[in-house]
Formats: C-alpha cells, structure tokens, sequence
C-alpha cells in the first residue's frame, strides 16, 4: 500500500521557515533523544510560533488541499 500522500512535495513559497529551522536545529536533539525537559519543549514550541510555523502549516494544509483535489 503506497502512503497516503505519496507523490506530494511541500513547496515553501516565502522564507519564512528561516527562524522555524534555526530553532529546530536548536533543539531537535534533545527532544529527539527525549533527553529534553517538558520545559525546554515547551519554550522550542514557543518560538517555532513566534517564528511562524503556524503560517508554514497553513501553507502546507493548503497545499495538501489543492493536491489532493488532482488525485
């Protein structure tokens, strides 16, 4: 069974995701390694927000939408 949004590719339309990938590099690690306290996730979600991510994930939900009407 092929994944469900196979075929689809994210296209950032702005640089907004400067300040989102600056602070993912900062502290994916720890959270990936689940060394990172729930107050470190906590401000790392913060400024994703701050950065825009919110506006990032509305692109993409757009995106998803007008793809998934061609397929």
């Amino acid at each position: 069974m092929a994944p469900l949004y196979a075929g689809y590719a994210f296209r950032l339309t702005s640089r907004t995701d400067h300040g989102v990938r600056r602070y993912d590099d900062e502290y994916h690690r720890a959270i990936d390694l689940g060394v990172a306290s729930e107050a470190k996730y906590n401000e790392f979600v913060a400024k994703l927000k701050g950065a825009g991510s919110d506006k990032i994930i509305a692109e993409m939900q757009k995106q998803i939408d007008a793809w998934k009407i061609t397929k």
